[in-house]
């Protein structure tokens, strides 16, 4: 039975020799990310592990005295805390101000980071269209308004039936599946349906593109025994070996009569063998392969970000020849129901970085390395 240390020891200033996991956030307002869910999770379970959690941002970095004005949870909730450089750090959102990117960089040039997340859907789909997977990536294109109509027409004629999202992982709700039906096209958006004639139609969704870098994908039809819509979830994680590990997959169930099966639009999840089980054995083997593809597709995307990958969740539908196809990937998943355990795979993950790079240092420094902290110079 193990007893964890009273709230005092727990809570202790970092020692000089205690790993520093330091959760970087491109925003300056700590306020809102500190008082996440996701967090605490992650600075009760560094604690468990034996290291410590900081917060910061761009602006609380001094290269020049190689430190950071951290927040961390303490007895009295979260404190500042002037410490050293961390041992390794963690990137929970893509870097979307071009502010941020020369201060990620530098920190980058001598500090790990245990996962650099992509801002969109479009560069985890080019770079397993070039990899050996590329058969299982639905056929897509890049919308951007100066060609949006004649991309649109294009696929259009190609597919009959396709899907027209925001590049942004973060504008779910904008996406658009359009049909090809004789002269008219059919468009549901939302709540929202309408029929136009093609070029009337083609003319309107231009305009839902706007300014905005849009993809287009072909639609395939993913459905369950009673015709309710349904993908796959696969949520994959470098555990404290640096490997790639499944930690959840699920069926995401819409609603009749929808398109989609988020939660907030009326979904549910379910066990994905109990969804598959009437196809008898091939149900089995198509579990099966459908979670070995969730890790090569982890080890594939994160080969050709050199390394730079932590977690993955990706959305898989199937088609009724029962092929599995990539719909998306998200490099910074939303993990609300299993949080606790996404959290305990970063922290074993970011230790096991400290411990490479610490060794690496200790080989190019000699012994007396070993006793220092890893952003000494």
């Amino acid at each position: 039975m193990t007893i964890l240390p009273e709230k005092r020891d727990v809570f202790c200033e970092p020692a000089s020799s205690s790993v520093i996991l330091g959760l970087f956030h491109a925003s300056t307002c700590r306020i809102r990310p500190m008082e996440s869910g996701r967090v605490r999770a992650l600075a009760a379970e560094a604690l468990l592990q034996g290291a410590s959690l900081g917060l910061f941002g761009a602006t609380d970095v001094d290269f020049e005295s190689r430190t950071i004005r951290y927040m961390r949870l303490s007895p009295d909730g979260w404190t500042e805390w002037q410490g050293p450089m961390p041992d390794v750090i963690l990137q929970e959102e893509p870097l979307r101000e071009a502010a941020d990117d020369p201060v990620a960089a530098r920190l980058g040039a001598f500090v790990p980071f245990a996962n650099r997340p992509l801002s969109d859907r479009l560069p985890a789909l080019e770079s397993l269209q070039t990899s050996a997977l590329a058969s299982h990536v639905i056929p897509f294109r890049q919308v951007v308004e100066s060609d949006a109509g004649e991309v649109i027409a294009a696929f259009l004629d190609e597919h009959q039936r396709i899907v027209l999202k925001p590049d942004s992982l973060h504008s779910r709700h904008r996406t658009a599946f359009i049909a090809c039906d004789g002269d008219d096209i059919v468009v549901r958006q939302g709540d929202r349906r309408w029929r136009s004639p093609r070029e009337t139609g083609i003319a309107e969704l231009v305009g839902l593109v706007g300014d905005g870098r849009w993809i287009v994908q072909a639609m395939i039809v993913s459905r369950v025994r009673d015709g309710r819509i349904f993908d796959v979830r696969i949520h994959a994680h470098k555990d404290g070996s640096g490997r790639w590990v499944l930690v959840r997959s699920f069926v995401g169930l819409s609603e009749a009569g929808r398109l989609v099966s988020n939660l907030s639009r009326g979904g549910y999840q379910g066990d994905l063998s109990k969804v598959l089980a009437g196809l008898g054995d091939s149900g089995t083997a198509l579990v099966a392969r459908i979670r070995r593809l969730g890790l090569q597709i982890g080890e594939a995307l994160d080969a050709q970000q050199d390394g730079g990958l932590g977690e993955i969740e990706i959305d898989i539908l199937v088609d009724p020849r029962h092929w599995p196809w990539i719909a998306e990937v998200n490099t910074s998943p939303a993990a609300d129901f299993h949080a606790f355990d996404r959290a305990r795979f970063n922290v074993a993950y970011a230790l096991y970085l400290a411990r490479r790079h610490g060794e690496g240092r200790h080989r190019e420094d000699g012994p007396e390395s070993r006793a220092q902290p890893v952003y000494s110079v």
